[in-house]
């Protein structure tokens, strides 16, 4: 029997040391090569492209160096994996690193090579360029495919006279589902007065088909600009970041039977892609207004304008109080029309205009009213005209100047029984409005009056009105510390705030339970979310949910309260961009439902 032992020990030798070799020296076997690629090579401005790394032949790397990805935004990586096989007696091992990249601009974007040490040996990749066209571009290529996402501009007019209102419509078309969309960079309207017209929130539009293909539109911004100076000015574009919902495939290296049937969208999961699309630029020609034809008194006012003109009452005594009012309407610029023409007889004192203004921004056209109101006080009797009011514009629908022209006013002055007529030309405002009380007696005797002596200085109350200002200056300073404080720790500020601030936006989401279900889901939306990005301190402007809950992972929060929230965004988004079908008692449940994992939320994440 000992025989035989050995003889099986001696026989295991060879298999043994075959197995240490292919564990201490599997880079023998292979050649070891560094790869790059990047799928697709063809994408819009705003997609998501992933950028692949692969290092063959070894999975031991001394040193990486990772190439700079200038022109894209890092959404996440590097990810890294190794993979090591025994096929047919062949070993291969290898180390992968990926990395999730989004284009920032349009054009021929390259990638440079990375390097890595392997042992003495530095090994180099190959270097990888992707096209980035823009959605509004219509020289795409064929492998680009219809874009998921596009951000379009409608403008009212390209050619307008300067002060001539222009409307600018944004709308975003996606083909795929939208969970959420927010404006991630507004345009800069240098040479322009901007007026941002109010949206709904019941923004989403019909749906339209783009050269076959159908899309879904939401009304994202709505503004009217009023080009200040003449010449070619522009308008940047618009920028929005969205989250659009896609199917994830698992991907397999062979097809079995059950395939086919493991491809079907029922077994395929969904996954949040964050896209950031752009409209194009809008270029305007803004033309001087004409010099032919202008009035004197035309002050740079444009649009279509009538005027009011009222005077009340029209017989007064001397120095009674008149009421002009002169009331503008119509479209433009309501904020910014000028002071009409009025001129006032020097027996009469004209005081500053009480100026009013109520602005319209209805139908995507800026109208409106404002109104100047004039105190007027006749000093000297007898009959006071005053000539018409005059008010200028420049009508840019018919190319041409107009003035509107009220009737001349008359004014019958009685002598009054106040103040004489020449002295009562150096009344001021105040004496207006104190007339007849404007003696003020001295009064000799008061109750307030003590002797003096009679009140000591040992009191109490006069050594705390000493000590006062000492320590209403130490409070001061206690208060100035606790703001710096909070000013240097930005985020322990925010997490400290953040459930009174939810609490407020759930009782607003409350008052919107018997609106429109896109108002209310989205109030439940953005009451959850804001609370996620003060707690987390998350910028509202670029967080998205998944990277939420991944934060909330590493704060180690429970997976049920994870899933709960999930579950409640879901829910909002599809209730909100779907067309299903709601009751009161779904929202009253959604509502209680977003408090109580809120207050969950507290007792779990620690500051």
């Amino acid at each position: 029997m000992g025989c035989l032992m050995s003889q099986v020990r001696i026989s295991m030798l060879p298999l043994v040391a075959a197995l240490l070799l292919a564990v201490l020296a599997p880079s023998r076997l292979h050649a070891q090569s560094l790869t790059a690629r990047v799928d697709p090579t063809t994408a819009y401005k705003g997609d998501q492209v992933e950028y692949t790394l692969e290092l063959q032949g070894t999975n031991r790397a001394q040193n990486t160096q990772f190439p700079a990805f200038q022109g894209f935004r890092i959404l996440s990586g590097p990810n890294q994996s190794s993979n090591f096989q025994i096929i047919n007696g062949q070993m291969s091992s290898s180390i992968t690193y990926t990395w999730r990249l989004m284009p920032l601009q349009t054009g021929t974007l390259s990638i440079p090579p990375a390097w890595v040490v392997v042992g003495k040996k530095t090994i180099t990749s190959n270097s990888v360029t992707i096209e980035v066209v823009s959605s509004t571009d219509v020289r795409v290529p064929a492998a680009a495919g219809p874009p998921d996402v596009m951000l379009k501009v409608e403008v009212s007019k390209r050619e307008v006279y300067a002060n001539e209102p222009v409307n600018l419509i944004y709308k975003l078309y996606f083909r795929k589902n939208l969970s959420n969309y927010e404006v991630s960079k507004l345009p800069t309207t240098t040479g322009f007065w901007s007026e941002n017209i109010p949206i709904s929130d019941q923004n989403r539009l019909p749906d339209q088909t783009i050269q076959g293909d159908r899309y879904g539109v939401v009304l994202v911004r709505q503004a009217t600009l009023f080009p200040t100076n003449p010449g070619e000015l522009t308008v940047d574009p618009l920028e929005v970041t969205c989250n659009v919902q896609e199917q994830q495939v698992a991907q397999r290296r062979a097809r079995g039977l059950f395939d086919s049937f493991f491809d079907d969208p029922f077994f395929q999961s969904m996954q949040v892609v964050t896209k950031s699309v752009s409209s194009e630029p809008v270029h305007l020609k803004v033309k001087p207004l004409p010099t032919e034809g202008r009035p004197a008194i035309f002050a740079g006012d444009v649009g279509q304008y009538t005027m009011d003109v009222s005077l009340d009452p029209k017989q007064v005594s001397v120095n009674d109080a008149i009421t002009l009012k002169v009331s503008v309407k119509g479209q433009g610029n309501i904020r910014l029309i000028s002071e009409p023409k009025i001129d006032i007889p020097l027996d009469i004192e004209r005081y500053d205009p009480k100026i009013t203004q109520d602005v319209n921004t209805g139908g995507g056209v800026i109208s409106g009213r404002k109104t100047f109101e004039y105190l007027l006080i006749p000093r000297v009797p007898g009959q006071q005209r005053i000539p018409p009011v005059q008010f200028a514009y420049f009508d840019p629908a018919k190319s041409q100047y107009q003035t509107l022209q009220s009737e001349p006013m008359a004014i019958e002055v009685e002598k009054g029984t106040g103040f004489a007529s020449s002295a009562s030309q150096t009344l001021s405002r105040e004496d207006v409005k104190l007339r007849g009380q404007d003696i003020r007696y001295i009064k000799l005797t008061s109750d307030r009056f003590l002797p003096m002596g009679s009140r000591s200085p040992d009191s109490a109350g006069f050594y705390g009105l000493l000590l006062a200002p000492l320590v209403l200056f130490g409070l001061g300073l206690m208060y100035r510390g606790q703001l710096e404080r909070m000013e240097q720790n930005v985020s322990r500020t925010r997490r400290s705030r953040a459930y009174g601030k939810a609490m407020k936006r759930w009782r607003e989401s409350g008052k919107t339970l018997q609106k429109d279900g896109a108002v209310f889901y989205g109030s439940i939306s953005r009451t959850l979310g804001g609370y996620l990005s003060d707690v987390l301190n998350l910028p509202e402007t670029s967080g998205s949910t998944e990277e939420a809950l991944a934060a909330l992972k590493e704060k180690q929060v429970a997976e049920a309260s994870i899933s709960e929230i999930r579950d409640i965004f879901d829910h909002s988004d599809f209730a909100r961009f779907a067309s299903g079908q709601d009751s009161a008692q779904d929202r009253d449940q959604l509502l209680d439902r977003t408090r109580t994992i809120i207050q969950q939320l507290e007792k779990e994440i620690k500051v």
